[in-house]
C-alpha cells in the first residue's frame, strides 16, 4: 500500500480522475499505455452528495473528510510492470479545499488469489478504505 500526497490537479475533472491517475502512475512505473487496463466504473462520490448517494459509497467506505468540497474517485485495473502483472486498486482523494489529491493504492500480484466483491475490490482494499482515516489536517497547510 502506499499513500501519496500530491498537488491537487485542477485540470483534471472527477470524472476523469480515475484515468488520469491510473496512467500517471502507469507513467511513473515506466509502463507503456499498451500494458494496462482500467476497468470501468462508477465509484466517483462526493461529501455533497444526497443521502441515498452517501449510503451507497460512506456505508461501505468510510472515507470521513472536514472538507466542504471533497470528492473520491475508485479505480480498479492492470498493469505489467518488469513482466510481471499487477492488480492495482486505487481512491484518489481530491481534496480541493487544501488544494491536495491524495492517492491510495495497493498493488496485489496478478497470480495471487484475493477475494474481490461484486463491487470490484478486494477485501483487503475495502478495509483499508474503511479504516483511513486523516488525524492532522495540518499537514496541508
Amino acid at each position: 500500500m502506499v499513500v501519496e500526497i500530491l498537488e491537487h490537479q485542477s485540470d483534471v475533472k472527477n470524472e476523469n480522475a480515475s484515468t488520469f491517475f491510473f496512467a500517471d502512475l502507469a507513467d511513473a512505473n515506466g509502463v507503456s499505455q499498451d500494458d494496462i487496463t482500467i476497468q470501468p466504473n462508477d465509484m466517483i462520490f462526493s461529501a455533497k452528495d444526497d443521502d441515498a448517494t452517501k449510503q451507497r459509497y460512506f456505508q461501505k467506505f468510510s472515507l470521513s473528510t472536514q472538507q466542504s468540497d471533497s470528492h473520491a474517485c475508485i479505480a480498479v485495473g492492470k498493469q505489467k510492470v518488469a513482466a510481471k502483472s499487477l492488480r492495482i486498486e486505487m481512491c484518489v482523494l481530491r481534496l480541493t479545499d487544501v488544494t491536495t489529491d491524495l492517492m491510495i493504492t495497493l498493488s496485489i500480484p496478478d497470480n495471487k488469489q484475493s477475494s474481490v466483491g461484486d463491487d470490484g475490490l478486494s477485501s483487503v482494499f475495502r478495509e483499508l478504505l474503511a479504516t483511513f482515516c486523516i488525524r492532522d489536517w495540518g499537514l496541508f497547510c
